[in-house]
């Protein structure tokens, strides 16, 4: 991957549902992650006569991208799912392990176009840390991202 990023084609598959309650959609947009779903989003949408629904968008590799069409249509009430061909650059990324006051951390790290790091420690991670230190949030996220960018 260079380090700017690479453009990639994906498929946007997209479902507006407006009689589904939130548990059941929330639990819909994980198992949709789970089965290969590179991104899902659930977005407030005014439906017809005004009702309030959601808008259920996922990106998809166009290998997975068959099987996620078939789990929207059979894991929600829709009866239609739209598919678009769309490009993304995604930056070069990897996940680290560092270690705080002698806790594992999982931290996302991307390389910026400029060439600079930007890195972001897992959130459960870094509760479970402050809850066992007895830490501020905002004292292990700190630690725990300083540490990410440190050369390797």
């Amino acid at each position: 991957m260079s380090q700017n990023g690479d453009v990639e084609e994906l498929i946007q598959l997209a479902s507006d549902i407006d009689d589904m309650t939130p548990e059941y959609l929330a639990a819909t947009a994980e198992l949709l992650r789970a089965k290969g779903a590179l991104d899902v989003v659930l977005l407030p949408a005014m439906m017809k006569r005004g009702r309030p629904g959601v808008r259920i968008e996922m990106l998809t590799r166009p290998a997975d991208s068959e099987l996620l069409e078939e789990l929207l249509l059979s894991q929600t009430t829709t009866i239609g799912v739209r598919r678009t061909t769309v490009m993304r650059r995604a930056l070069p990324r990897e996940t680290r392990t560092v270690d705080v006051l002698g806790h594992a951390i999982a931290v996302k790290v991307v390389r910026l176009p400029d060439g600079t790091m930007r890195s972001k420690p897992e959130f459960a991670d870094v509760q479970r840390v402050a809850e066992q230190t007895g830490r501020p949030l905002r004292d292990i996220f700190q630690l725990a991202a300083d540490q990410a960018e440190r050369p390797q």
